[in-house]
């Protein structure tokens, strides 16, 4: 998998990808403990948004809660983005089929 970052994103509008990030290992995410994630189209990218990506989830969670870690002033901390908290980074593949 590959980290889902602001120089790809837009070049996977129209893709159907699958998704992971990490999370608490108390928590259970769509991918078992450990691990959430899901199946889904990204429909657009609008990096004015506080969550940039559009996402059509076919299964799992929903990727438009991404969002990308910036400072109170608003400079990226990461170009990588990040789902329910900040050092939990998304990767991803896309889905051939």
């Amino acid at each position: 998998m590959k980290d889902l970052t602001i120089h790809n994103v837009k070049k996977l509008i129209g893709a159907k990808i699958e998704w992971s990030s990490p999370i608490y290992q108390a928590n259970t995410g769509y991918f078992g403990k450990g691990k959430d994630g899901g199946i889904g189209i990204i429909k657009s990218v609008d990096f004015n948004k506080r969550n940039p990506i559009e996402f059509q989830a076919i299964k799992g969670s929903n990727l438009s809660r991404s969002f990308l870690d910036k400072t109170n002033q608003g400079n990226l901390l990461s170009d990588t983005f990040c789902f329910s908290d900040s050092d939990r980074y998304v990767s991803f593949k896309k889905q051939t089929s």
